[in-house]
Protein backbone atom coordinates (compact mmCIF):
# COMPACT_ATOMS: atom_id res chain seq x y z
CA UNK A 1 0.00 0.00 0.00
CA UNK A 2 1.10 3.68 -0.66
CA UNK A 3 2.40 5.30 2.26
CA UNK A 4 0.87 8.95 3.24
CA UNK A 5 2.57 11.46 2.98
CA UNK A 6 3.73 13.86 5.94
CA UNK A 7 2.96 17.60 5.59
CA UNK A 8 6.24 19.84 5.33
CA UNK A 9 7.19 21.08 8.52
CA UNK A 10 9.01 24.27 8.99
CA UNK A 11 12.68 23.47 9.76
CA UNK A 12 15.09 25.71 11.93
CA UNK A 13 16.60 27.49 13.55
CA UNK A 14 16.56 30.83 11.00
CA UNK A 15 18.83 32.76 12.46
CA UNK A 16 21.71 34.71 11.06
CA UNK A 17 23.85 31.89 9.22
CA UNK A 18 25.81 34.88 7.10
CA UNK A 19 25.20 37.71 5.27
CA UNK A 20 22.68 37.04 2.52
CA UNK A 21 23.93 37.38 -1.06
CA UNK A 22 20.95 39.28 -2.22
CA UNK A 23 20.64 43.41 -1.65
CA UNK A 24 18.14 45.63 -3.65
CA UNK A 25 19.49 48.09 -5.78
CA UNK A 26 16.39 49.92 -6.32
CA UNK A 27 14.12 49.25 -3.18
CA UNK A 28 14.87 51.73 -1.11
CA UNK A 29 15.42 54.56 -3.83
CA UNK A 30 12.05 54.45 -5.75
CA UNK A 31 9.79 54.53 -2.50
CA UNK A 32 6.49 54.64 -3.67
CA UNK A 33 7.05 55.69 -7.42
CA UNK A 34 4.82 54.26 -10.05
CA UNK A 35 4.78 54.23 -13.89
CA UNK A 36 2.35 56.14 -15.37
CA UNK A 37 2.87 55.38 -19.08
CA UNK A 38 -0.54 55.47 -20.83
CA UNK A 39 -2.38 52.07 -22.35
CA UNK A 40 -2.99 53.66 -26.00
CA UNK A 41 -5.40 51.09 -26.84
CA UNK A 42 -7.37 51.39 -23.79
CA UNK A 43 -7.35 54.73 -23.68
CA UNK A 44 -9.50 54.55 -27.17
CA UNK A 45 -11.68 52.48 -25.75
CA UNK A 46 -12.79 53.97 -22.72
CA UNK A 47 -11.82 57.04 -23.50
CA UNK A 48 -10.59 58.22 -19.86
CA UNK A 49 -7.00 59.93 -21.16
CA UNK A 50 -3.64 58.01 -19.69
CA UNK A 51 -4.12 55.06 -18.06
CA UNK A 52 -2.48 55.61 -14.23
CA UNK A 53 -1.34 52.39 -12.34
CA UNK A 54 -2.32 52.27 -8.77
CA UNK A 55 0.23 53.81 -6.44
CA UNK A 56 2.78 51.16 -4.93
CA UNK A 57 2.01 51.90 -1.39
CA UNK A 58 -1.73 50.43 -2.64
CA UNK A 59 -0.71 47.43 -3.97
CA UNK A 60 2.48 46.93 -1.41
CA UNK A 61 1.74 48.54 1.93
CA UNK A 62 4.79 47.98 3.61
CA UNK A 63 7.31 48.74 0.88
CA UNK A 64 9.74 51.00 2.97
CA UNK A 65 9.54 48.87 6.07
CA UNK A 66 10.83 45.33 6.61
CA UNK A 67 12.53 45.09 2.54
CA UNK A 68 14.40 48.74 3.82
CA UNK A 69 15.31 48.08 6.50
CA UNK A 70 17.18 44.92 5.66
CA UNK A 71 19.39 46.85 2.70
CA UNK A 72 20.06 49.91 5.19
CA UNK A 73 21.02 46.94 7.71
CA UNK A 74 23.54 45.12 5.08
CA UNK A 75 25.01 48.14 3.37
CA UNK A 76 25.74 49.64 6.90
CA UNK A 77 27.56 46.20 7.46
CA UNK A 78 29.63 46.59 3.90
CA UNK A 79 30.63 50.13 4.81
CA UNK A 80 31.74 48.84 7.98
CA UNK A 81 33.81 46.02 7.45
CA UNK A 82 35.55 47.44 4.27
CA UNK A 83 35.50 51.18 4.64
CA UNK A 84 34.41 51.43 0.92
CA UNK A 85 31.15 52.76 1.62
CA UNK A 86 29.59 51.60 -1.44
CA UNK A 87 26.17 51.15 -1.98
CA UNK A 88 23.76 48.21 -1.89
CA UNK A 89 22.77 49.44 -5.41
CA UNK A 90 26.19 49.20 -7.04
CA UNK A 91 27.57 46.04 -5.22
CA UNK A 92 23.96 44.42 -6.30
CA UNK A 93 24.51 45.66 -10.10
CA UNK A 94 28.25 44.31 -9.73
CA UNK A 95 26.79 40.45 -9.44
CA UNK A 96 24.73 40.89 -12.60
CA UNK A 97 25.72 38.52 -15.25
CA UNK A 98 24.92 38.33 -19.08
CA UNK A 99 22.92 35.18 -18.39
CA UNK A 100 21.04 36.40 -14.90
CA UNK A 101 19.61 39.94 -16.56
CA UNK A 102 15.75 39.36 -17.68
CA UNK A 103 14.94 37.77 -21.01
CA UNK A 104 11.75 39.76 -21.11
CA UNK A 105 12.10 43.55 -19.61
CA UNK A 106 10.15 44.12 -16.84
CA UNK A 107 8.74 47.49 -18.17
CA UNK A 108 6.60 45.08 -20.59
CA UNK A 109 4.44 44.21 -17.77
CA UNK A 110 2.47 46.23 -15.67
CA UNK A 111 2.67 46.38 -12.47
CA UNK A 112 6.01 45.19 -11.36
CA UNK A 113 8.09 48.12 -11.66
CA UNK A 114 10.26 47.70 -8.55
CA UNK A 115 8.39 44.59 -7.14
CA UNK A 116 10.44 41.36 -7.21
CA UNK A 117 7.59 39.33 -8.74
CA UNK A 118 8.28 35.60 -8.29
CA UNK A 119 4.54 34.09 -8.56
CA UNK A 120 4.38 33.32 -12.49
CA UNK A 121 3.43 29.52 -10.89
CA UNK A 122 0.45 30.97 -9.10
CA UNK A 123 -0.43 33.84 -11.47
CA UNK A 124 1.83 35.67 -14.11
CA UNK A 125 1.97 39.77 -14.20
CA UNK A 126 0.26 40.84 -16.89
CA UNK A 127 1.89 42.45 -20.53
CA UNK A 128 1.18 45.89 -21.41
CA UNK A 129 0.68 44.24 -24.53
CA UNK A 130 -2.24 42.61 -23.19
CA UNK A 131 -4.22 46.46 -23.26
CA UNK A 132 -3.56 45.98 -26.80
CA UNK A 133 -4.29 42.98 -27.75
CA UNK A 134 -7.56 43.03 -25.48
CA UNK A 135 -8.77 46.27 -27.46
CA UNK A 136 -8.08 44.28 -30.93
CA UNK A 137 -10.29 41.87 -29.20
CA UNK A 138 -13.03 45.10 -28.92
CA UNK A 139 -12.70 46.03 -32.43
CA UNK A 140 -13.33 42.61 -33.91
CA UNK A 141 -16.29 42.04 -31.27
CA UNK A 142 -17.80 45.70 -33.04
CA UNK A 143 -16.91 44.49 -36.51
CA UNK A 144 -19.15 42.19 -37.40
CA UNK A 145 -18.61 38.90 -39.49
CA UNK A 146 -15.33 40.48 -40.25
CA UNK A 147 -14.27 40.63 -36.80
CA UNK A 148 -15.59 37.00 -36.11
CA UNK A 149 -13.23 35.41 -38.73
CA UNK A 150 -10.42 37.07 -37.51
CA UNK A 151 -11.36 36.01 -34.23
CA UNK A 152 -11.26 32.66 -35.49
CA UNK A 153 -8.24 33.33 -37.57
CA UNK A 154 -6.59 34.41 -34.58
CA UNK A 155 -7.42 31.08 -32.47
CA UNK A 156 -5.86 29.15 -35.26
CA UNK A 157 -2.68 31.17 -35.17
CA UNK A 158 -2.16 30.60 -31.24
CA UNK A 159 -3.18 26.99 -31.68
CA UNK A 160 -0.11 27.48 -34.33
CA UNK A 161 1.97 28.49 -31.20
CA UNK A 162 1.06 26.14 -28.89
CA UNK A 163 2.06 22.94 -31.75
CA UNK A 164 5.80 24.66 -31.69
CA UNK A 165 5.77 24.44 -28.15
CA UNK A 166 5.00 20.51 -27.82
CA UNK A 167 6.37 20.08 -31.38
CA UNK A 168 3.47 18.86 -32.87
CA UNK A 169 1.03 19.84 -35.30
CA UNK A 170 -1.57 22.43 -34.60
CA UNK A 171 -4.17 19.38 -35.86
CA UNK A 172 -3.84 18.57 -32.23
CA UNK A 173 -4.49 21.17 -30.30
CA UNK A 174 -7.66 21.96 -29.03
CA UNK A 175 -9.06 24.49 -26.48
CA UNK A 176 -10.93 23.95 -23.44
CA UNK A 177 -12.29 26.22 -20.24
CA UNK A 178 -9.37 24.82 -18.18
CA UNK A 179 -6.60 22.14 -17.91
CA UNK A 180 -9.33 19.66 -15.14
CA UNK A 181 -11.75 19.75 -18.16
CA UNK A 182 -8.78 18.43 -20.16
CA UNK A 183 -8.13 15.43 -17.44
CA UNK A 184 -11.82 14.55 -17.44
CA UNK A 185 -11.78 14.01 -21.17
CA UNK A 186 -8.91 11.61 -20.81
CA UNK A 187 -10.47 9.87 -17.79
CA UNK A 188 -13.65 9.44 -19.87
CA UNK A 189 -11.92 8.10 -23.31
CA UNK A 190 -11.10 5.02 -21.29
CA UNK A 191 -13.21 1.44 -21.19
CA UNK A 192 -12.71 1.06 -17.48
CA UNK A 193 -13.21 -2.62 -16.19
CA UNK A 194 -12.61 -3.93 -12.58
CA UNK A 195 -9.32 -3.89 -11.39
CA UNK A 196 -8.15 -1.48 -13.91
CA UNK A 197 -5.85 1.41 -11.93
CA UNK A 198 -4.37 4.70 -12.46
CA UNK A 199 -0.81 5.35 -11.22
CA UNK A 200 0.33 9.11 -9.85
CA UNK A 201 1.96 10.50 -6.95
CA UNK A 202 0.52 10.85 -3.59
CA UNK A 203 1.65 14.96 -3.90
CA UNK A 204 0.02 15.59 -7.33
CA UNK A 205 -2.23 18.01 -7.64
CA UNK A 206 -6.06 17.58 -6.97
CA UNK A 207 -7.35 17.25 -10.60
CA UNK A 208 -4.41 14.94 -11.22
CA UNK A 209 -5.81 12.75 -8.54
CA UNK A 210 -8.57 12.99 -8.74
CA UNK A 211 -9.94 12.86 -11.91
CA UNK A 212 -10.18 9.18 -12.45
CA UNK A 213 -12.60 8.83 -9.90
CA UNK A 214 -15.67 9.98 -11.79
CA UNK A 215 -18.75 7.84 -11.62
CA UNK A 216 -16.70 5.04 -11.17
CA UNK A 217 -14.71 2.87 -8.97
CA UNK A 218 -11.38 3.15 -10.18
CA UNK A 219 -8.18 2.25 -8.07
CA UNK A 220 -5.88 5.04 -8.15
CA UNK A 221 -2.55 4.19 -6.83
CA UNK A 222 -0.67 7.22 -5.56
CA UNK A 223 2.73 6.50 -4.95
CA UNK A 224 5.27 8.44 -2.75
CA UNK A 225 7.45 8.01 0.86
CA UNK A 226 8.13 11.83 0.41
CA UNK A 227 7.10 14.32 -1.15
CA UNK A 228 9.21 13.93 -4.34
CA UNK A 229 8.26 10.31 -5.42
CA UNK A 230 10.86 8.76 -7.79
CA UNK A 231 11.06 6.83 -11.26
CA UNK A 232 11.60 3.44 -9.15
CA UNK A 233 8.27 4.45 -6.89
CA UNK A 234 6.08 4.70 -10.22
CA UNK A 235 7.68 1.50 -12.09
CA UNK A 236 6.84 -0.50 -8.91
CA UNK A 237 3.43 0.37 -8.51
CA UNK A 238 2.03 -0.06 -12.58
CA UNK A 239 1.22 -3.50 -13.38
CA UNK A 240 -1.15 -5.13 -16.61
CA UNK A 241 -3.93 -3.36 -15.34
CA UNK A 242 -2.58 0.06 -14.90
CA UNK A 243 -4.15 1.97 -17.82
CA UNK A 244 -3.25 5.86 -17.20
CA UNK A 245 -0.12 6.55 -15.71
CA UNK A 246 -0.93 10.53 -14.86
CA UNK A 247 1.24 13.13 -13.67
CA UNK A 248 2.09 16.83 -13.58
CA UNK A 249 5.58 17.31 -15.55
CA UNK A 250 6.71 20.14 -12.94
CA UNK A 251 4.95 19.65 -9.40
CA UNK A 252 3.03 21.95 -8.39
CA UNK A 253 3.84 21.43 -4.26
CA UNK A 254 7.66 21.11 -4.77
CA UNK A 255 8.47 22.15 -8.00
CA UNK A 256 10.41 18.76 -9.33
CA UNK A 257 10.37 17.84 -12.56
CA UNK A 258 9.49 14.70 -14.30
CA UNK A 259 11.49 12.84 -17.02
CA UNK A 260 9.02 12.11 -19.77
CA UNK A 261 11.18 9.82 -21.73
CA UNK A 262 11.32 7.77 -18.83
CA UNK A 263 7.45 7.91 -17.68
CA UNK A 264 7.46 7.36 -21.19
CA UNK A 265 8.89 3.99 -20.86
CA UNK A 266 6.96 3.17 -17.58
CA UNK A 267 3.76 3.72 -19.46
CA UNK A 268 4.63 1.47 -22.38
CA UNK A 269 5.81 -1.57 -20.22
CA UNK A 270 2.24 -2.29 -18.97
CA UNK A 271 0.76 -0.57 -22.13
CA UNK A 272 -0.88 2.26 -20.65
CA UNK A 273 -1.38 5.78 -21.10
CA UNK A 274 0.22 8.58 -20.22
CA UNK A 275 -1.48 12.13 -19.56
CA UNK A 276 0.46 14.53 -18.43
CA UNK A 277 -0.76 18.56 -16.84
CA UNK A 278 2.15 21.25 -18.11
CA UNK A 279 0.52 23.91 -16.28
CA UNK A 280 3.64 24.45 -14.21
CA UNK A 281 6.09 24.15 -17.51
CA UNK A 282 4.46 24.80 -20.67
CA UNK A 283 5.85 28.04 -21.65
CA UNK A 284 8.81 27.85 -19.29
CA UNK A 285 10.90 24.24 -20.10
CA UNK A 286 10.58 21.97 -23.04
CA UNK A 287 7.65 19.64 -23.28
CA UNK A 288 8.15 16.83 -25.88
CA UNK A 289 4.42 16.39 -27.00
CA UNK A 290 5.41 12.86 -28.70
CA UNK A 291 6.47 11.12 -25.54
CA UNK A 292 2.66 11.68 -24.28
CA UNK A 293 -0.82 10.49 -25.29
CA UNK A 294 -2.39 13.64 -23.66
CA UNK A 295 -1.26 17.15 -22.69
CA UNK A 296 -3.21 19.83 -20.61
CA UNK A 297 -2.35 22.74 -19.22
CA UNK A 298 -3.80 26.76 -18.10
CA UNK A 299 -2.27 29.61 -19.81
CA UNK A 300 -2.75 32.42 -16.65
CA UNK A 301 0.90 31.09 -15.58
CA UNK A 302 4.36 30.55 -17.66
CA UNK A 303 2.81 30.98 -21.00
CA UNK A 304 1.71 34.50 -20.06
CA UNK A 305 -1.99 34.47 -20.58
CA UNK A 306 -5.21 34.34 -18.59
CA UNK A 307 -7.92 32.86 -17.08
CA UNK A 308 -10.77 31.74 -19.13
CA UNK A 309 -9.30 28.94 -21.70
CA UNK A 310 -6.88 25.44 -21.27
CA UNK A 311 -4.60 23.59 -23.48
CA UNK A 312 -5.69 20.09 -24.47
CA UNK A 313 -3.06 18.26 -26.64
CA UNK A 314 -4.18 15.05 -28.18
CA UNK A 315 -0.90 12.89 -29.66
CA UNK A 316 -2.80 12.06 -32.60
CA UNK A 317 -0.64 9.32 -33.84
CA UNK A 318 -0.69 7.40 -29.70
CA UNK A 319 -4.53 7.90 -29.33
CA UNK A 320 -6.12 8.63 -32.68
CA UNK A 321 -9.98 7.35 -31.21
CA UNK A 322 -10.07 9.36 -28.30
CA UNK A 323 -14.11 10.36 -28.88
CA UNK A 324 -15.11 13.53 -26.54
CA UNK A 325 -17.75 13.29 -23.43
CA UNK A 326 -19.90 15.64 -24.81
CA UNK A 327 -20.63 17.49 -28.23
CA UNK A 328 -22.05 21.22 -29.88
CA UNK A 329 -22.57 22.71 -32.41
CA UNK A 330 -19.14 23.10 -33.20
CA UNK A 331 -17.76 19.77 -33.10
CA UNK A 332 -20.16 18.24 -35.30
CA UNK A 333 -18.98 18.07 -39.24
CA UNK A 334 -21.88 20.88 -40.53
CA UNK A 335 -25.11 22.31 -38.88
CA UNK A 336 -27.94 19.88 -39.72
CA UNK A 337 -30.34 22.62 -39.95
CA UNK A 338 -33.87 22.75 -38.06
CA UNK A 339 -35.87 19.79 -37.79
CA UNK A 340 -33.28 17.53 -38.95
CA UNK A 341 -31.53 14.76 -36.00
CA UNK A 342 -28.68 13.34 -37.79
CA UNK A 343 -25.29 14.57 -37.36
CA UNK A 344 -21.29 13.89 -37.57
CA UNK A 345 -18.85 14.12 -35.47
CA UNK A 346 -15.81 15.93 -36.84
CA UNK A 347 -12.88 13.83 -37.29
CA UNK A 348 -10.39 16.88 -36.22
CA UNK A 349 -9.52 18.00 -33.07
CA UNK A 350 -12.60 19.84 -32.99
CA UNK A 351 -14.50 17.31 -31.89
CA UNK A 352 -13.67 18.28 -28.15
CA UNK A 353 -14.55 21.77 -29.09
CA UNK A 354 -18.65 22.46 -28.20
CA UNK A 355 -18.85 25.98 -29.57
CA UNK A 356 -17.19 29.65 -29.63
CA UNK A 357 -13.93 29.80 -27.71
CA UNK A 358 -13.19 32.53 -24.95
CA UNK A 359 -11.77 34.92 -27.88
CA UNK A 360 -10.66 37.71 -25.49
CA UNK A 361 -8.45 34.88 -23.45
CA UNK A 362 -7.15 34.14 -26.82
CA UNK A 363 -5.73 37.28 -27.79
CA UNK A 364 -4.06 37.84 -24.56
CA UNK A 365 -2.84 34.81 -24.72
CA UNK A 366 -1.19 35.22 -27.99
CA UNK A 367 0.16 38.27 -26.79
CA UNK A 368 2.02 36.09 -24.34
CA UNK A 369 3.19 33.45 -26.35
CA UNK A 370 4.91 36.16 -28.79
CA UNK A 371 6.91 37.64 -26.02
CA UNK A 372 7.87 34.12 -25.29
CA UNK A 373 8.65 32.79 -29.16
CA UNK A 374 10.87 36.34 -29.33
CA UNK A 375 13.33 34.53 -26.61
CA UNK A 376 12.72 30.59 -27.15
CA UNK A 377 12.04 27.96 -24.73
CA UNK A 378 15.75 26.83 -24.99
CA UNK A 379 16.85 30.29 -23.55
CA UNK A 380 13.96 30.84 -20.88
CA UNK A 381 14.73 27.10 -19.93
CA UNK A 382 18.28 28.36 -19.31
CA UNK A 383 17.93 31.25 -17.41
CA UNK A 384 15.26 30.04 -14.83
CA UNK A 385 17.68 27.35 -14.29
CA UNK A 386 20.75 28.84 -13.43
CA UNK A 387 18.60 31.74 -11.67
CA UNK A 388 16.73 28.96 -9.97
CA UNK A 389 19.69 27.68 -8.98
CA UNK A 390 21.01 30.97 -7.28
CA UNK A 391 17.40 31.13 -5.19
CA UNK A 392 17.82 27.59 -4.07
CA UNK A 393 21.30 28.36 -3.11
CA UNK A 394 20.24 31.36 -1.33
CA UNK A 395 17.41 29.48 1.10
CA UNK A 396 19.58 26.51 1.97
CA UNK A 397 22.12 29.55 3.00
CA UNK A 398 19.16 30.71 5.15
CA UNK A 399 18.30 27.55 6.71
CA UNK A 400 15.04 26.53 4.64
CA UNK A 401 13.96 22.91 3.94
CA UNK A 402 14.22 23.18 0.50
CA UNK A 403 11.96 20.63 -1.27
CA UNK A 404 13.32 21.28 -4.77
CA UNK A 405 15.81 19.13 -6.42
CA UNK A 406 18.72 20.67 -6.67
CA UNK A 407 19.86 18.94 -9.69
CA UNK A 408 18.79 21.36 -12.44
CA UNK A 409 16.96 18.60 -14.61
CA UNK A 410 14.73 17.89 -11.63
CA UNK A 411 13.23 21.27 -11.37
CA UNK A 412 12.22 23.98 -13.57
CA UNK A 413 11.13 27.47 -12.67
CA UNK A 414 9.13 26.74 -9.20
CA UNK A 415 11.41 26.42 -5.91
CA UNK A 416 9.61 25.78 -2.93
CA UNK A 417 10.74 25.79 0.73
CA UNK A 418 8.48 24.26 3.89
CA UNK A 419 6.72 26.65 6.32
CA UNK A 420 3.95 25.85 8.82
CA UNK A 421 3.49 29.72 8.77
CA UNK A 422 3.70 30.25 4.80
CA UNK A 423 0.91 32.25 4.60
CA UNK A 424 2.03 35.09 7.16
CA UNK A 425 5.75 34.73 5.54
CA UNK A 426 3.96 35.82 2.07
CA UNK A 427 2.33 38.61 3.29
CA UNK A 428 5.68 40.29 4.66
CA UNK A 429 7.21 39.56 1.51
CA UNK A 430 4.62 41.12 -0.03
CA UNK A 431 4.88 43.90 2.03
CA UNK A 432 8.29 44.48 0.83
CA UNK A 433 7.73 44.06 -2.20
CA UNK A 434 8.23 40.54 -3.14
CA UNK A 435 5.77 38.93 -4.75
CA UNK A 436 5.99 35.28 -3.56
CA UNK A 437 2.62 32.43 -3.32
CA UNK A 438 1.72 30.41 -0.12
CA UNK A 439 -0.40 27.12 0.51
CA UNK A 440 -0.49 23.45 1.56
CA UNK A 441 2.61 24.38 4.11
CA UNK A 442 5.10 25.82 1.73
CA UNK A 443 6.14 28.76 0.18
CA UNK A 444 6.62 28.98 -3.74
CA UNK A 445 9.33 31.52 -4.97
CA UNK A 446 8.93 31.39 -9.00
CA UNK A 447 11.24 32.58 -11.50
CA UNK A 448 10.39 33.24 -15.28
CA UNK A 449 12.07 35.17 -17.89
CA UNK A 450 11.41 38.31 -16.66
CA UNK A 451 13.02 37.74 -13.58
CA UNK A 452 16.59 38.90 -12.74
CA UNK A 453 19.54 37.97 -9.92
CA UNK A 454 18.27 41.59 -8.63
CA UNK A 455 14.42 39.80 -7.88
CA UNK A 456 16.69 36.41 -5.83
CA UNK A 457 18.96 39.17 -3.97
CA UNK A 458 15.89 41.35 -2.77
CA UNK A 459 13.93 37.77 -1.87
CA UNK A 460 16.90 36.83 0.36
CA UNK A 461 17.42 40.17 2.27
CA UNK A 462 14.12 39.72 2.92
CA UNK A 463 13.45 36.51 3.59
CA UNK A 464 16.51 36.71 5.88
CA UNK A 465 14.56 39.10 7.98
CA UNK A 466 11.26 37.74 8.07
CA UNK A 467 12.38 34.41 9.52
CA UNK A 468 14.71 35.79 11.80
Amino acid sequence: MPSTARPPSRVGPYGDEGRAAGRSDRGAEEGSRRSSRSHGAAQRISGTGPQREPPLGDLYPGRSGAFRFAVQHETAADSGADGSGRSARLRLASLLTYKMRALIPKDEFAGIEGVAHLAAGGEAPALRAHFDAAARFLFDKSAGMPGRQRMFETAAGVKERLARLLGRSAGEVAFLFNASEGLFVAASGIDWRPGDNVVTALSEFPSVHHAWHYRRAIEVRAVGETLVPTLGELREAVDGRTRIVAVSHVSYLTGARWDLGALREIADSVGARLVVDASHSLGVVPVDGALCDVVVSCCYKWMLGVHGVGVFFLNADRWPDLAPPWLGWHSIERDPGPGVTHFELKPSIERFETGNYSFVSLYLLEAGLRSLERVGIGEIEQHVLALGGRMRAELSKLGCEVLTPGEPSRRAGNLAIALSDAARIEQELRAAAVVAWSGNGRLRLSVHAYNDELDVARAAAVLKQVLS
